[in-house]
C-alpha cells in the first residue's frame, strides 16, 4: 500500500450533479390490479378433493377402501380428482356416477386393455375385446 492517498478528498460536497437528471418513470404504473384468478367450481383443489371424499364416504365406498392406497377404489378416487380432465365439481349430479365406472376400470384392470368396444351388429351379443397377452 502506498503512504499517502494519491488524490485529496475534498472538502465539502461538490457544487454540481454529475450527469443530467432523468426524465422520470420509464414505465406507468398499472391504473388497478389485475382480477383475481379463477378456479374451477369455484372452490380451492383441497377443499373439492375434501368435498368430493365426503360425498363418496361412507355412502358409496367406504373410508378404509377408498384410503387403502392402490385399491381400485383409491385409484377410481386419486384419478377422479387429480387426473380426470373432466374436472368434476362436488355438486355435479354425476358425480357418483363417475366415480363408480371409474372404481370398474381400475378393478377390472383397464390399464391393461388393449381395445373394447360395443357388438360389431346389434345381433351379436358379445362385444369386441382384446384382452392383453398373458405371459406364460
Amino acid at each position: 500500500p502506498s503512504a499517502a492517498p494519491i488524490v485529496a478528498p475534498t472538502a465539502g460536497p461538490s457544487s454540481k450533479p454529475s450527469g443530467a437528471p432523468s426524465n422520470g418513470p420509464t414505465i406507468a404504473p398499472v391504473p388497478a390490479p389485475s382480477a383475481a384468478p379463477t378456479v374451477p367450481c369455484n372452490i380451492d383443489p383441497i377443499t373439492r378433493r375434501q368435498m368430493i371424499y365426503d360425498i363418496l364416504t361412507p355412502e358409496v365406498t367406504s373410508e378404509a377402501e377408498i384410503n387403502d392406497v392402490g385399491s381400485s377404489a383409491n385409484l377410481a378416487f386419486e384419478w377422479l380428482v387429480g387426473v380426470d380432465e373432466y374436472y368434476i365439481c362436488p355438486d355435479d349430479i354425476k358425480l357418483i356416477q363417475r366415480y363408480v365406472v371409474g372404481k370398474i376400470y381400475f378393478q377390472m384392470g383397464g390399464d391393461m386393455w388393449n381395445q373394447c368396444s360395443r357388438p360389431s351388429t346389434s345381433a351379436d351379443p358379445n362385444p369386441v375385446c382384446d384382452p392383453p397377452l398373458q405371459n406364460g
